[in-house]
């Protein structure tokens, strides 16, 4: 009984040994990343933030069937003219960032 129990406890020790020097095909790589967001895409926002078509809606009807109307409209108008995207692409890239991919030619690593 004894020396089945040191078999069991040297092939266990063995096992443990080869699996933490193995690495295995789920293990995560993180790759720097910076933001930056083509031109084109915030030229197409500011297009149809424009284009924005307003539903008719109750004069003074506040959240009481979903986002305030006024509120939205507000809100539109800054991203349209108050909102500087590069300026804060820029202030989020002075941080490290990192892009955690499960393999090389994963199409779409995790954030």
């Amino acid at each position: 009984m004894k020396q089945v129990i040191i078999f069991l406890t040297i092939a266990v020790i063995a096992i443990t040994a080869q699996a933490q020097t193995t690495k295995p095909d789920y293990m995560f790589t993180a790759k720097p990343f910076k933001i930056d967001v083509p031109q084109a895409v915030l030229d197409d926002l500011h297009a149809r933030l424009r284009q924005t078509r307003w539903p008719d809606a109750p004069a003074n009807i506040g959240w009481k069937y979903g986002t305030d109307p006024v509120f939205l409209k507000d809100l539109v108008a800054y991203w349209q003219n108050g909102y500087d995207w590069r300026k804060q692409e820029a202030a989020l890239n002075q941080f490290p960032s990192s892009a955690w991919r499960s393999k090389e030619d994963d199409p779409l690593p995790p954030h």
